[in-house]
């Protein structure tokens, strides 16, 4: 694919870019002063406290104060909670690789103090944004995990790259008030501070200019501060949002609900690059564009993740010779009617029956799962064959290393896309694959893509309150905002 010619335009536009000090978003940094009471912000940059968030009998914010004399009697009180969430406009905020942990750790520093605590999201397999927030939304399933991927159906590979430099848009980013457009998106990887602050710029737009009570904005920027700079990328993303919703509660007095996820975790490990094309290459394997013969593979990834979806008539002898090399993690594929999960050292099976979901070690527990299913039989929430739904599995191992592997194992080859891979390929964290040239352009401090809880957990917070246990992503929205469904907006 000819990718060169459209990071060279990235490259140009952005060099382009000036310095310019945002009107948008004016709200202070930090704070004149803080106590587990009050937080004292000065809003119109006098050196003196004009605003504040007090704090209830738990330490978390319920109070917006306002102080137009500046000499802290305030004139003004609205209590956060006293705006019931159907009445008043609910903005919820899509970011793109954001690890549950980094949320926790900062709500326990005193960050989003107006806040409930945040609860845990699993996400789907492949942990890709497209496919997470796909499912988040409830559009109808993509073709591909991403915008270059192989059809079987008409035997070649769909590049959606050019559709979408274009403007064209999948269904469930047709349901957001704001998102980036293409030039934007790919200039997040290369001025990536300044078109962060930007996309946050144009969320405060969308949120003001939109007719709905419920706004939809996804920030991509949040990917590229998390790749390039790691933990303190995504510390800074969070900083930043937090900005925004402060600002956006002091002009609305409050009268706001917001809600923030994200699609993904993130490993938030410097990343080594292995081309999977070339150990393929080299076993004698011919990686192309179709299938024609037991020897052609076709690879469908994209960025620089630790995912790989590989098409091939054998995929037993592939993940035989990927196996072999250190820097890989699982491999599953489909045997008649289970899935296969292997490592290295040995294989297990995921089936299913009557709507439940069983992990059945072959040789090896390659899951480390023996535990979780003997407490799910001894709870009476597995039957006697092994069978437990997918909400017992979730329940069980939504801390677990792999959590709730087996039904998202089982959903990523029924459903999740319409064209899913014959085998999925997890790396280990510390490698990536994908394409090549990406490495000129970004060092990859962090990556995602993988099963593991590192890069499947991610988070939910909310100021409807609705959001009071750990979640999978299809459940967020209807939790958040019960009855609603995003549609395509008029325009889009």
């Amino acid at each position: 694919m000819r990718v060169f010619p459209r990071i060279l335009v990235l490259i140009i536009c952005s060099c382009a870019l000036g310095c310019s000090t945002s009107k948008t978003l004016f709200f202070p940094d930090a704070p004149l002063s803080r106590t587990p009471q009050e937080i004292r912000y000065d809003v119109n940059g006098n050196g003196r406290a004009d605003f504040a968030l007090q704090a209830g009998a738990d330490n978390r914010t319920t109070t917006l104060a306002y102080a137009h004399e500046e000499d802290v009697r305030y004139d003004r009180m609205y209590r956060i909670n006293d705006y019931e969430t159907d009445s008043v406009p609910h903005l919820i905020i899509l970011l793109d690789s954001v690890p549950y942990q980094c949320v926790l750790d900062y709500y326990n520093a005193g960050g989003f103090s107006w806040f409930p605590p945040p609860q845990k999201v699993i996400a789907p397999f492949p942990t890709l944004t497209a496919v997470i927030f796909n499912q988040i939304l409830q559009a109808p399933p993509l073709a591909g995990t991403n915008n270059y991927f192989y059809d079987q159906r008409v035997n070649r590979v769909c590049n959606r790259f050019w559709e979408a430099a274009a403007g064209g848009k999948s269904a469930w980013q047709r349901c957001l008030h704001y998102s980036a457009d293409y030039m934007r998106e790919g200039m997040g990887f290369v001025n990536t501070r300044k078109i962060f602050s930007r996309e946050l710029e144009s969320v405060k737009q969308a949120l003001d200019q939109s007719p709905d009570r419920v706004t939809l904005v996804y920030v991509v920027s949040t990917a590229a501060m998390a790749c390039r700079y790691g933990r303190q990328g995504v510390d800074e993303s969070l900083r930043e949002v937090e900005r925004l919703c402060l600002q956006l509660l002091w002009e609305r007095q409050g009268a706001l609900k917001i809600s923030i996820l994200a699609d993904h975790g993130h490993n938030l490990t410097a990343s080594q690059f292995v081309s999977i094309k070339n150990i393929l290459t080299d076993a004698g394997f011919a990686v192309g564009d179709k299938i024609q013969s037991d020897t052609d593979v076709v690879i469908d990834t994209e960025g620089l993740v630790t995912y790989a979806g590989i098409h091939t008539r054998r995929p037993a002898a592939v993940a035989d010779v990927l196996l072999r090399k250190p820097q890989m993690q699982l491999a599953l594929y489909m045997e008649a009617e289970r899935v296969i999960v292997r490592d290295d050292s040995g294989s297990a099976a995921i089936e299913k029956k009557d709507g439940k979901i069983r992990y059945v070690p072959i040789d090896r527990d390659v899951l480390n799962y023996q535990p979780v299913q003997a407490l799910l039989t001894m709870s009476g929430k597995a039957d006697a064959q092994g069978f437990a739904t997918p909400e017992a599995w979730f329940a069980a191992t939504v801390d677990h290393e792999w959590p709730n592997a087996p039904p998202r194992i089982w959903d990523a080859f029924h459903g999740i896309v319409v064209c899913p891979s014959d085998l999925m390929i997890t790396l280990k964290d510390g490698y990536m694959s994908g394409y090549p040239l990406f490495r000129a352009f970004i060092d990859m401090a962090s990556s995602h893509g993988g099963l593991n809880q590192a890069n499947s957990a991610t988070f939910l917070l909310s100021m409807t309150g609705r959001a009071i246990r750990p979640l999978r992503s299809s459940e967020v929205m209807q939790t958040i905002e019960p009855g609603y469904a995003p549609a395509i907006l008029p325009g889009k």
